[in-house]
């Protein structure tokens, strides 16, 4: 019945409309407004005053779509048992999937190897995936032997001599999965390709050159790109073409002491060469890390903490913004194609609640900043204890996780909630409001609405009782008031 229901959504869903982020154009501002007792940004053109979409584009992607649905998760393999049924119960739209491995598909120049266990496996997964609404997108990577750049690197760059080669690769990679029953629209080419080179087996994409000391190896990139998005868009114009996965180690406007972040201006080195009509969309990712006591986290790369910043693609995303605007790309989509919150030793206390209230946080903020999608990485948390299914059992940020995709989808209009404490965001919808807050800083205070909620949760969904006065704190809450009552 589950299946057949998901089949149904998707034969009613209208075409799909792409958002634009209003940060992006130099026509947009904000304007402070007052619901209640506290001001809101609203974060809407300032001509119409409304949120602005862009109809979808011939070479735009095509409608499989839950709505404005950002969530989705990465995972090696859809073929574990239960994992499809799970992440589809939760509301999960995306799927990240590490990926098609080039050295295999094709171990000698020319002869694909359509057989190949990178190829097969996914074949499958799709099928399976596409039945249940997943809109999944695909990592491309490791160098064979024959196309190294630097020797012995799988993960590492393509010799410019078979650049050509790997256009024509993905030219056919692209042709096959576009098609019935697979239906892949999104390509992502490398993983951390701002990473440097190196010669062990990494999932990264390795790109990365030190002796660059403006760009890190970005030009290069930009030359793969060149011959590579003529030849994907000619197998299927709808197809996405995405900047691999960026690291985005440290913030290259303010280093942080003993830090060279030279690394991270990647991108610039692509678009500085001219690589910024080469690709439709950025991958990048965002980790905080526990610390330690309930509720706390930071990413002392970026200057961000649970008590002043939030989460760090709060930091990483308007650098990206801002970059694209200053080449003049304000038509770029960002996708959070990593997201978690990390733990390596001193997990079995808080850490599981304040992951979850991580995620929702994560959420709340992707959703404000327009993005694409936002991934969480990943879904079993073999790496770092990230995962929101331990044996395929829920953790707590797996409950976490379904709530936030319940609630907050397809709003109309998202203002953020600008207080001296109090942080987070209204989403309107035509028949109600949600507030998402939480506290700043952390310390709990009471918080007085202008009028009474309809209905107050937790980040689980947990009721609470309906008063005018709420005490919050570190942990984020959900407010509910109903149009008209």
């Amino acid at each position: 019945m589950k299946k057949l229901a998901y089949a149904l959504l998707l034969l009613l869903l209208p075409m799909s409309m792409f958002p634009f982020d209003s940060s992006y154009g130099s026509s947009y501002s904000y304007n402070i407004r007052k619901t209640g007792d506290t001001p809101l940004r609203d974060r809407t053109n300032t001509s119409q005053n409304q949120q602005l979409f862009l109809p979808m584009l011939l070479n735009g992607p095509r409608p499989r779509d839950m709505g404005d649905n950002i969530y989705g998760v990465e995972t090696t393999t859809l073929l574990e048992g239960g994992f499809i049924e799970a992440m589809a119960e939760a509301g999960t739209r995306w799927v990240r999937r590490n990926g098609i491995l080039w050295d295999e598909a094709e171990p000698v120049e020319g002869q694909i190897n359509w057989s190949a266990g990178t190829i097969t496996n996914l074949e499958i997964e799709l099928t399976d995936g596409y039945r249940e609404g997943i809109e999944p997108i695909i990592i491309v990577r490791k160098t064979p032997a024959w196309a190294q750049k630097v020797f012995d690197s799988d993960c590492g760059p393509i010799r410019q001599d078979k650049l050509d080669a790997f256009a024509n690769f993905m030219n056919q990679m692209v042709t096959h999965f576009s098609q019935d029953p697979y239906n892949v629209v999104y390509w992502e080419l490398g993983n951390e390709p701002d990473v440097a080179v190196n010669k062990e087996d990494w999932p990264f994409g390795c790109w990365g050159d030190p002796e660059d000391k403006q760009y890190f190896g970005g030009g290069y990139y930009a030359e793969m790109l060149k011959k590579v998005y003529t030849k994907i868009k000619s197998a299927d114009p709808n197809a996405q073409v995405l900047v691999g996965g960026l690291l985005l180690d440290c913030d290259p406007r303010n280093e942080p002491d003993g830090k060279d972040c030279t690394s991270s201006r990647f991108l610039e080195g692509i678009l500085a060469n001219g690589g910024g009509k080469y690709f439709d969309g950025v991958s990048y990712h965002a980790y905080g890390y526990y610390g330690g006591s309930l509720g706390q986290y930071s990413n002392p790369n970026w200057f961000a903490r649970w008590n002043s910043t939030g989460p760090v693609l709060t930091q990483k995303t308007p650098y990206l913004k801002d970059l694209l605007a200053t080449y003049g790309y304000t038509d770029k989509y960002l996708l959070l194609s990593e997201a978690a919150l990390l733990c390596d030793s001193g997990c079995e206390g808080d850490f599981e609640e304040t992951k979850a209230n991580y995620l929702a946080q994560v959420y709340a903020e992707a959703n404000n900043l327009g993005l694409l999608a936002s991934i969480w990485y990943d879904v079993k948390g073999g790496w770092r204890n990230s995962g929101l299914l331990d044996g395929g059992e829920p953790l707590p940020a797996y409950y976490a996780y379904h709530y936030s995709n319940q609630e907050i989808i397809e709003a109309d209009s998202v203002l953020e909630i600008s207080d001296d404490w109090l942080h987070g965001f209204e989403f309107r919808y035509s028949d109600h409001r949600l507030w998402v807050v939480w506290s700043r800083d952390g310390i709990e205070r009471t918080y007085t609405f202008s009028e009474t909620p309809d209905k107050i949760t937790d980040r689980y969904g947990n009721n609470k009782s309906l008063k005018q006065s709420i005490k919050v704190d570190w942990s984020v809450v959900y407010v509910t008031w109903n149009n008209g009552q």
